[in-house]
C-alpha cells in the first residue's frame, strides 16, 4: 500500500522553476508592476525604498496628530502566514478587477494548476502533492499577483473614514501584508478593520490577533494623551493597545506615541564601524560607503517635500562626512582616494564629488 503523504504550512517548499521560467515571469512580472493600477499606499514589492517611506509616513503622521492636537487611531494588522494561506481563486478574481487581460490569467491558472511537488523520504518518491492554495514564494511574478489580492481586500475600506495628513485622508498603509489603518475615531477604526478583515477571510487570509496592536491618541483638555484602553476586537480577541511608553515593530521600526523610529545618525554610525572592521576589498569598502549614504539622499529628497525638518537632515549630513573619516576617505574638493590604511591605492576608482557623497543643506 503505497505511503500516505500530506503537506503542512510549515512545508510549503520555495518554488525553483527552469532558468527560462524565472527569466519569462521576470518580464511579466516588471510589466505587472507597472501596468496594475494597484494603490499607491501599496509598497511592497515595488520599485522605491517601500520601508523608509511607509514607516516615515506613519511617523510623521503621528508627530503631526501630537503637534496639532488631533486625534489618531491606528491599528497594525498581521495576517497569518499570508503567503501560504491566500486562495487561489482570490488571486484570479483580483486580477479580473484590476483589468488583467483573461488570457493572462489563463497562463497563470495554468501554472499554478499544473505545479505539484514532490518528496523524497527513505529512497521513496511521494505521489505529486498539489497545493490549492499560496503563492510561488521564489517567483518573480507571483507577488504582483498577491499585492493585486490585498488591493482587492483594501479597497473595501470606505473612503470617508482615514486620518487627515496634509491634503490627504489616509485609510492605509501596505508593505504586501504588513498593513496599518488609520482612522480619527475608533469607531471609524473598527468599521474599517472589520471591513478589511471580512474580505480577508473570504481571500483564504486570517489576521493573527496577537500579534496586531493599536494605538489611540486623542486629545483631552487641549493636551494629546494616549489612551491604553482596549477598544478594537480582531475575530473575537481583544487587541493590545500601545501605552505611551510602548512600541510596535513595523517593518523593523520602533513605532510608538512617544519613541518615533531609529536613530538615523546612529544606524550610519553603526554600519561604517562594521564596514571598515570587514574583511573586504577597498573597492568594497567604497560601494559599502555609497550605501550607506544613500539612504542620506533619500532623506534629503524627503526633507525637500517638507517630510523631515532641516535641522534632521544637517545632523545626517554630518553623520555622512564622518563616514569619509571613518573610512580614511579624503573630503576636500573631490574624492581622490577610496583605499583604507595598509592598502594600496586601487587605480581606475570612480572619481565623485561632494555633492554625490554628502548632504550640503
Amino acid at each position: 500500500m503505497a505511503p500516505v503523504w500530506t503537506i503542512t504550512y510549515n512545508d510549503l517548499p520555495v518554488t525553483v522553476c527552469s532558468v527560462f521560467t524565472r527569466l519569462f515571469h521576470s518580464i511579466l512580472g516588471s510589466r505587472l508592476e507597472r501596468l496594475l493600477p494597484i494603490s499607491q499606499r501599496q509598497k511592497g514589492f515595488r520599485k522605491g525604498d517601500g520601508i523608509f517611506l511607509n514607516s516615515l509616513t506613519l511617523q510623521r503622521c503621528i508627530a503631526d496628530a501630537k503637534a496639532n492636537r488631533k486625534n489618531l487611531r491606528v491599528a497594525f494588522i498581521d495576517l497569518r502566514k499570508a503567503f501560504d494561506s491566500v486562495g487561489h481563486d482570490a488571486l484570479w478574481t483580483s486580477c479580473r478587477k484590476l483589468g488583467v487581460p483573461e488570457h493572462f490569467i489563463k497562463y497563470c491558472h495554468n501554472f499554478y494548476r499544473n505545479s505539484s511537488t514532490r518528496i523524497v523520504l527513505d529512497e521513496k518518491l511521494s505521489q505529486p502533492i498539489r497545493s490549492r492554495r499560496g503563492i510561488k514564494q521564489g517567483d518573480p511574478m507571483s507577488v504582483h499577483l498577491f499585492n493585486a489580492v490585498v488591493d482587492y481586500c483594501t479597497d473595501k475600506l470606505r473612503k470617508d473614514i482615514g486620518f487627515t495628513f496634509g491634503d490627504e485622508k489616509l485609510q492605509f498603509l501596505a508593505f504586501a501584508d504588513d498593513l496599518v489603518n488609520l482612522s480619527e475615531d475608533c469607531a471609524g477604526l473598527r468599521v474599517n478593520c472589520n471591513l478589511v478583515a471580512e474580505q480577508f477571510s473570504l481571500a483564504g487570509l486570517k489576521a493573527n490577533p496577537a500579534k496586531c496592536a493599536t494605538l489611540n491618541i486623542k486629545v483631552l483638555r487641549g493636551k494629546w494623551v494616549c489612551d491604553d484602553r482596549p477598544f478594537l476586537e480582531i475575530a473575537g480577541t481583544k487587541v493590545t493597545v500601545l501605552s505611551v511608553v510602548d512600541t510596535y515593530k513595523y517593518l523593523g521600526v520602533q513605532i510608538g506615541s512617544m519613541n518615533l523610529g531609529t536613530n538615523p545618525t546612529k544606524s550610519l554610525e553603526s554600519a561604517v564601524k562594521k564596514l571598515s572592521k570587514a574583511p573586504l576589498k577597498p573597492q568594497q569598502r567604497v560601494w559599502g560607503a555609497f550605501g550607506a549614504t544613500y539612504q542620506g539622499r533619500v532623506r534629503a529628497t524627503q526633507a525637500r517635500h517638507r517630510v523631515l525638518a532641516s535641522e534632521e537632515v544637517k545632523v545626517l549630513d554630518i553623520a555622512i562626512v564622518s563616514d569619509h573619516v571613518a573610512l580614511e576617505v579624503p573630503y576636500n574638493g573631490k574624492v581622490e582616494k577610496y583605499n583604507m590604511e595598509k592598502h594600496e591605492r586601487t587605480p581606475n576608482t570612480v572619481i565623485e564629488d561632494n555633492a554625490v557623497w554628502g548632504l550640503h543643506i
